[in-house]
């Protein structure tokens, strides 16, 4: 078999030509392969129902709402009060009518709370212990040996 195009000679059986890449066979690409058009022509047509309007759509279900930025602010500010600080991220926590992103949002904050406050402590003992405050030096009492 030769190739039209350059005049290669190939095998019989070469759908193409190893040197130009021409199509050498008689029939259409899209025959050699065996598919199902009509499978295809299917998916594109479909059509999809619009989903019903529940309870459970977006619109209607404050509790997956998204927090607006005046709403993070707000529990950024009521977060800076000792000790109401404590008590409203916990009610966010605990309460089930509350918004998803405002419960995680005050578990965040909770807890970076906690992990500062720990951090604090810890850092507080070492500084007492490495560099023994002023007042333990006019009292004369040693608190950590």
């Amino acid at each position: 078999m030769e190739c039209p195009k350059c005049k290669a000679v190939l095998e019989n059986d070469a759908q193409y030509c190893y040197l130009c890449g021409s199509n050498i066979s008689t029939k259409p690409i899209e025959d050699n392969y065996i598919v199902d058009k009509k499978a295809f022509q299917n998916i594109y047509e479909q059509t999809f129902a619009p989903m019903p309007a529940s309870s459970n759509t977006l619109k209607n279900n404050s509790k997956i709402l998204p927090l607006s930025t005046a709403q993070y602010i707000g529990i950024i500010i009521i977060s800076f009060l000792p000790i109401i600080n404590i008590f409203y991220l916990i009610s966010l926590i605990i309460r089930k009518k509350t918004n998803i992103n405002k419960r995680n949002f005050a578990t965040a904050i909770l807890i970076l709370f906690f992990f500062c406050a720990i951090i604090t402590i810890i850092l507080l003992l070492l500084y007492e212990i490495y560099f023994p405050s002023i007042f333990t030096k006019i009292s004369g009492n040693k608190i950590f040996v």
